[in-house]
């Protein structure tokens, strides 16, 4: 089930179903998520546990290891969306290869953010000299990815560094290459089995290398 609001992104898209197209996320992919809301929680006395994927139950007060609420965890998330989206920093090297791919191929931000905040996104990108379309979501990827395949004849790449988003595609959509991108190596010791990768990086350099080799490929 795909979210009204993302199909109604996904009809202004001009796709050409004879080139390839890469479909990238965003935070921790393209922005560092992490680090940012890092600060955040620091500014607000809290800090991050890296025990697990979950923000539940490891957003923890400062100074010791109480978590935070559940029940206020979504509404610490939505200040952080709300003040920070616009202000993330670059990982290093994502323009410059996404840059680069684009030469040859259509390029796709789709990030799982409240919509809310997307201008806020699509501005942070833009300050960073990245103005690809960007498509917010909500839930698992896989039927987003499968909308667009349907509409493709050309190669395929999605980039998430979320297991859950990972596998989502690779079952919804297992003609699309994924590759696995995650720069922050706390949490590649929780990482489960990955089904269907064409590899998982730590940075763009290599994750360009891998990209190039998948859309190259001939249907």
């Amino acid at each position: 089930m795909i979210n009204p609001v993302t199909i109604e992104q996904l009809k202004e898209l001009k796709l050409n179903a004879d080139q390839p197209l890469i479909i990238c996320d965003v935070d921790e992919v393209v922005v560092h998520f992490l680090r940012g809301l890092e600060g955040f929680l620091e500014e607000n006395g809290l800090w991050l546990d890296p025990a697990s994927f979950a923000l539940n139950g490891n957003i923890k007060y400062a100074g010791g290891h109480a978590p935070l609420p559940g029940s206020e965890v979504g509404g610490m998330l939505e200040r952080f969306f709300s003040e920070k989206t616009g202000h993330l920093e670059l990982i290093d090297g994502a323009d410059e290869a996404l840059d680069a791919l684009a030469e040859d191929a259509q390029v796709i931000m789709l990030t799982n953010m409240p919509d809310a905040y997307r201008l806020d996104r699509i501005s942070n990108l833009s300050g960073h000299g990245i103005h690809f379309p960007v498509v917010s979501n909500s839930g698992p990827k896989g039927p987003t990815v499968k909308h667009l395949s349907n509409q493709m004849s050309a190669e395929i790449v999605f980039i998430d560094d979320t297991p859950s988003n990972v596998n989502s595609v690779a079952t919804h959509a297992p003609e699309v290459h994924i590759l696995h991108f995650m720069q922050d190596h706390r949490f590649r010791q929780h990482l489960p089995d990955l089904n269907g990768i064409i590899a998982s990086v730590d940075n763009w350099e290599e994750g360009h290398d891998h990209i190039r080799q998948a859309i190259s490929q001939k249907g």
